[in-house]
């Protein structure tokens, strides 16, 4: 096996060291040992912001990624409900 070449145990093949192989966003496959190779973030994306990893999504984020993802959703969602109780409210009579 090229030492460029390591085995993956969850996929039971052989990555490319430095590659994506079977690594989430943001990833690439590294070396774990002389024979093994694991996930891991790519460091050099960061830029001076720091990469954290996500076991649930098994993937990596610039830290507070995260958290302006869901602040978008929830902004999304409240101007939803928002919009559909003035439509509701519009639509009662005597209400304009």
């Amino acid at each position: 096996m090229p030492r460029d070449y390591r085995f993956h145990r969850e996929t039971e093949k052989c990555h490319r060291v430095g590659g994506k192989g079977p690594c989430g966003e943001m990833m690439r496959f590294t070396m774990e040992d002389r024979d093994f190779g694991i996930c891991d973030c790519d460091l050099s994306l960061r830029c001076g912001r720091p990469i954290i990893y996500d076991p649930r999504r098994r993937r990596c984020y610039f830290v507070y990624d995260q958290v302006f993802q869901v602040l978008q959703i929830v902004t999304f969602l409240l101007k939803t409900l928002l919009m559909g109780r003035l439509k509701f409210i519009n639509t009662i009579p005597g209400t304009l």
